[in-house]
């Protein structure tokens, strides 16, 4: 198991899959752009720190991403 693990949001998306993407910050950028980056351009990459999706609160947000954009927040 990865220490950070992705997915994607939107307004529209009911639900979703969450993936492992790595033990440090910046192969789980790349992983999450590889597999999420070619999403609908309103879209939002998520990279949360633990394995459960229950990053509702924020705490837990350690990237985030809109498709198509450069630079990680």
């Amino acid at each position: 198991m990865s220490r950070y693990s992705a997915t994607i949001t939107h307004h529209s998306i009911a639900s979703t899959y969450t993936v492992d993407v790595g033990d440090n910050l910046i192969a789980a950028k790349r992983n999450a752009s590889r597999e999420f980056g070619d999403g609908f351009l309103d879209h939002t990459i998520i990279i949360f720190d633990g394995q459960e999706r229950d990053y509702g609160g924020g705490e837990d947000i350690v990237a985030s991403k809109r498709v198509g954009a450069k630079r990680w927040n």
